[in-house]
């Protein structure tokens, strides 16, 4: 641990990134050793706003991808305030939203994270407007003020979240194709620079939804496509939604 917190910020990351996308089943234990140090580290290396969110955010995808519910949520309750505390309210409404361990208070995490997109810091932050409109939080206010984000020389995160919105609605009305057809727009493209770190940039929600609802359609090839999606993890948190890509992923997978 005293070698591992010497290294710099960025190779931390790094070192956490390979050892969650190249480890395989034969290996989880030394898998599961290596990350827990490595994530350990990135925590106390953590010395700006960014980083201790970062942290935060890897810790916790971390934890859950190792079946540590419990590490995840004392992980949160015990985040600093300011952007580490923002990033533990995001992560507690979008565990709600898709269905993983519960990761804390969800109701008061909604109000803070819905205070923080209401106010001039966060307006612009699409994973919250996206997140409080999943999670059913004044919906029609955070699909507008994401679609005012999703202008067309946006960034494509606020682009993409509009349409998962979108394609929900279709769903809602029964029109399943036009839900997967929006979907497979969402997730043509991504912010290649913010994917690997940031929390929802990586689509893996979208990715996610795509491949329960087709699956559950039988569509082959759309849930092939989104399937395949995880073959390589696009971002750190995709590792989170593993468990159930493999359980949406199983009947297509070769005989």
């Amino acid at each position: 641990d005293a070698t591992l917190e010497r290294r710099r910020f960025p190779v931390l990351e790094f070192l956490a990134f390979q050892a969650a996308q190249f480890a395989t089943p034969a290996d989880s234990a030394v898998k599961e050793f290596a990350t827990r140090r490595i994530v350990r580290a990135l925590e106390r290396r953590a010395a700006t706003e960014y980083e201790r969110a970062l942290a935060l955010r890897w810790t916790v995808a971390a934890h859950l991808r190792g079946g540590r519910g419990d590490s995840a949520r004392a992980q949160i309750a015990r985040a600093a305030p300011g952007s580490a505390g923002r990033e533990g309210d995001a992560w507690i409404v979008l565990a709600r939203v898709m269905r993983l361990d519960s990761l804390g208070d969800w109701r008061s995490a909604t109000s803070r994270l819905s205070a923080w997109a209401g106010s001039a810091g966060g307006g612009a932050d699409a994973a919250a407007h996206w997140i409080l409109a999943r999670a059913g939080r004044d919906p029609g206010a955070h699909a507008t003020a994401l679609r005012r984000l999703a202008r067309p020389d946006s960034a494509p995160l606020p682009v993409s979240l509009s349409l998962d919105l979108d394609a929900r609605a279709r769903l809602g009305a029964a029109d399943t194709t036009g839900a997967l057809a929006l979907w497979d727009r969402a997730t043509r493209r991504y912010a290649v620079l913010s994917a690997p770190f940031d929390l929802v940039a990586s689509l893996w929600p979208l990715r996610l939804e795509q491949a329960r609802v087709a699956t559950a359609r039988g569509d082959t090839a759309a849930a092939r496509r989104a399937c395949d999606s995880f073959d390589a993890l696009v971002g750190y948190v995709d590792q989170v939604a593993l468990p159930q890509i493999e359980r949406a992923c199983r009947p297509h997978e070769p005989r």
